[in-house]
């Protein structure tokens, strides 16, 4: 970026303002803004409401700014760049930086991104950081790498570039207010945004409306192909955040049935205990009802299955999982309430920062109707062996406290054979779509040696009951937990830290640190299981 703006001092353009200072666009024209289309940078033509989401998370990552929503935050920086240069709309990061001394806080304005002169303060940083192999960058640089990228797209948005809202005629592309129009009509697309851009001005809604208006119709003209339903679709996909909303009411709804199914078992007013957790059942397949909604809804306005990246595997899988649980719901109830808590905490990671719930079209490998059988069979498997991984830890914490689950043994065992059949299918279509893709069965890329370590791993814990030494029901518990383990190298470490033809799910790098520590609790927990049964045995 260049110097856009002369900021007095670092220091003044750092505190100039606080999020929810700037006057935004009224509601109402935010929501009429937001129904503009956009082609977005793969090509996908998209309401302006689904790329301010995008632009806030990606510069600021949160959903608003103070009290004001993404589209209200987009409009502003688009039609005043004074303001929002001194905004501190820029996420750093906890991670410490060099230029620190600059940026006191872990967010920072455009106009603090330059110093007196007006030179660009990461400059020498970057060049020097860039010139490094990928693998060679530390935690801090790549920090200030992605520091630098969120400077350049606010850059280039404070000077009308990045919002491809005009379709040329006769041509795929589409052009922004601020890119060279040598190849679309240069009187009417300049004139269509500054009139948008005074409305704002003047704080008239009205005016701005019929500005929003006229570009509208300047999109329908030249594109009569678009889908009206679609678009609206997508703009209540993302005002209802239905995964957000699944995921706090399984982990309520979860959390609630697990203490009242609890109560059944092992508390003296057995008959209420029993009513409520039917009543908490109903409410958790209601809840399912609305998870498949939202699946279902993303799928159609993405125009395919909704498995094809990490953010859409991660809602998958909870479906899968609480779908597990319903179908055991019937015989025990405990079941479906560690489903629904397993559910809620896969689809609270997966609204975590570090997965991108962009819509976005297919690569070409994936433009195939293997997709909807391979990926919703093998992913479906994974639904089934979490319920066991929590049945089986549910079991282990059991053990610790002295209590007997036999019902849980039988629904782990039940869960463990239905995934391992599903994976087991699954595997056998991907060899079928892997030899229509590239020509081979079987390769040995990584998320196929994986997956094949997985079936191994479950195939002996469904046959660990011939085995001596291994036939006993904890036995079965501490497998049934182990072998979860498979199942997260292929579903989360094949894509995140290797490399193969399966990566094109990948959604950036995650660190080592939950991994390590999820394993060092599970160690932990079967220690202690351990001690408690075998000292148990010694009595009887």
């Amino acid at each position: 970026p260049g110097s856009v703006f002369s900021p007095a001092s670092p220091a003044v353009a750092v505190a100039a303002a606080r999020p929810g200072t700037p006057g935004g666009i009224a509601p109402e024209t935010a929501e009429r803004f937001g129904r503009l289309l956009l082609q977005s940078s793969d090509g996908r033509i998209e309401p302006v409401d689904s790329y301010a989401s995008e632009i806030l998370r990606k510069l600021y990552h949160r959903d608003s700014y103070g009290n004001l929503n993404a589209n209200q935050v987009l409009a502003g920086i688009l039609t005043d760049r004074q303001t929002w240069g001194r905004e501190p709309i820029l996420y750093i990061g906890q991670n410490p930086l060099p230029e620190k001394a600059y940026f006191p806080d872990k967010y920072v304005s455009f106009d603090a991104m330059f110093d007196d002169r007006g030179d660009y303060r990461l400059k020498k940083q970057v060049e020097t950081i860039y010139a490094k192999p990928p693998a060679h960058r530390t935690k801090p640089e790549q920090t200030l790498l992605k520091l630098d990228e969120k400077v350049n797209i606010l850059y280039a948005l404070l000077n009308g570039q990045m919002f491809p809202i005009f379709p040329v005629a006769g041509s795929q592309r589409w052009i922004s207010p601020g890119d060279d129009r040598t190849e679309a009509d240069t009187v009417q697309t300049p004139r269509l945004f500054a009139a948008f851009r005074n409305a704002l001005t003047q704080t008239d809604p009205q005016a701005a409306g019929r500005a929003l208006d006229a570009i509208r119709q300047y999109q329908q003209a030249r594109t009569p192909s678009l889908q009206p339903l679609r678009i609206e679709a997508e703009i209540l996909y993302n005002r209802a955040d239905i995964f957000r909303i699944s995921f706090r009411a399984y982990l309520i709804l979860g959390g609630i049935l697990l203490v009242t199914a609890l109560r059944g078992m092992f508390g003296k007013n057995k008959r209420r205990a029993t009513l409520a957790a039917r009543v908490v059942s109903i409410a958790i397949f209601i809840v399912f009802a609305l998870h498949t909604f939202g699946l279902g809804l993303r799928s159609y306005i993405s125009g395919h299955a909704p498995w094809t990246n990490a953010y859409e595997s991660m809602v998958y899988v909870a479906w899968a999982t609480v779908l597990s649980g319903i179908v055991f719901a019937r015989r025990s109830k405990l079941a479906l309430a560690l489903a629904a808590l397993l559910g809620g905490v896969v689809l609270f990671v997966s609204n975590l920062n570090w997965l991108d719930p962009q819509i976005t079209p297919l690569v070409p490998v994936l433009k195939s109707y293997w997709l909807m059988i391979h990926v919703s069979v093998v992913t479906a498997s994974y639904g089934f062996f979490g319920i066991c991984a929590a049945c089986g830890i549910a079991s282990l914490i059991a053990t610790i406290a002295g209590k007997n689950l036999a019902e849980l043994r039988i629904i782990n065992e039940m869960a463990m054979l239905v995934g391992l059949v599903l994976l087991t299918t699954g595997i056998f279509f991907g060899a079928v779509w892997a030899n229509e893709s590239w020509g081979r069965y079987w390769g040995w890329d990584p998320k196929e040696t994986w997956a094949l370590i997985t079936m191994f791993a479950y195939a002996l814990a469904t046959h660990s009951r011939h085995i001596p030494r291994l036939d006993g029901p904890f036995a079965f518990d501490v497998l049934s937990v182990v072998c979860f383990s498979t199942v997260l190298m292929t579903f989360f470490g094949v894509n995140y830290y290797l490399s193969g033809l399966h990566s094109y799910g990948h959604s950036g790098g995650v660190s080592l640190t939950v991994p390590l520590i999820g394993a060092s609790v599970v160690i932990a927990l079967i220690a202690a299981a351990a001690g408690r049964y075998f000292k148990t045995s010694k009595k009887r």
